[in-house]
């Protein structure tokens, strides 16, 4: 049998592997998995590169289906907001009220986020919206997609925002909680059976159990909320 390969966004690289391994075992097969952003995943389909599913954000996959880069889109499974942590030893910061955010972002030395995750490209709106850009970009590390939460426990951040499963992928990280409801973001994730798969019949079986009741408990477990949705795919 080919190798079944899955290109998946890193908001599920705490819970993903855990579950393709329960769904798999049976059928004594290892899927291959590899994580990346939202936008690495658009240019590398459209580079022509080939994986069976593909995991990401619900507006990523519709907009690849209209491409015809994927085929059978299945309803959304999960979604995550955006939340705050910050280093292992620092006192807690508060972040419950849109003006205590404010000013956590005002004394913190240093951030981080991304540039081309969905999380980070949301927040730099806020910033913007805020009015404080500048004055946060001046002390920020900006990485390209990955788990920014690996700064904090190294010294070259004292505050990271992102996705909460992506902070919550960092243990030693300290999690303090999701951002104020005024600027709170939900993304929504979907899968897609690639049109250059070469099993897609077994990708189709996997999305439906990506909405199991084993699937969701892990998922939560990694900061990742469940969607109603309708059963079955497309």
């Amino acid at each position: 049998m080919p190798q079944f390969r899955i290109l998946c966004s890193t908001a599920l690289k705490s819970s993903l592997p855990q579950i393709t391994k329960i769904w798999a075992e049976p059928l004594d097969m290892a899927p291959q998995i590899e994580f990346a952003t939202s936008m690495a995943m658009k240019d590398r389909l459209n580079a022509g590169e080939k994986n069976d599913l593909l995991i990401m954000t619900e507006d990523g996959i519709q907009e690849l289906v209209q491409l015809g880069l994927l085929t059978s889109p299945s309803p959304s499974f999960i979604q995550c907001g955006i939340g705050v942590a910050i280093a292992p030893n620092q006192p807690p910061v508060a972040i419950d009220t849109l003006t205590n955010f404010i000013q956590s972002l005002r004394d913190t030395p240093s951030i981080t986020f991304t540039s081309k995750g969905v999380s980070g490209i949301y927040f730099a709106k806020v910033l913007n919206d805020l009015g404080m850009t500048q004055f946060i970009t001046q002390k920020a590390t900006i990485l390209e997609g990955g788990l920014v939460a690996t700064l904090l426990l190294n010294g070259k951040a004292a505050m990271a925002v992102q996705m909460i499963s992506e902070l919550r992928a960092v243990p030693l990280a300290q999690y303090l909680g999701p951002l104020p409801p005024e600027i709170q973001h939900w993304t929504r994730f979907s899968a897609g059976v690639c049109n250059a798969s070469s099993q897609p019949t077994l990708a189709k079986e996997f999305m439906v159990f990506l909405k199991s009741v084993v699937a969701q408990s892990i998922f939560y477990e990694a900061g990742l909320d469940g969607v109603n949705c309708l059963d079955g795919v497309n």
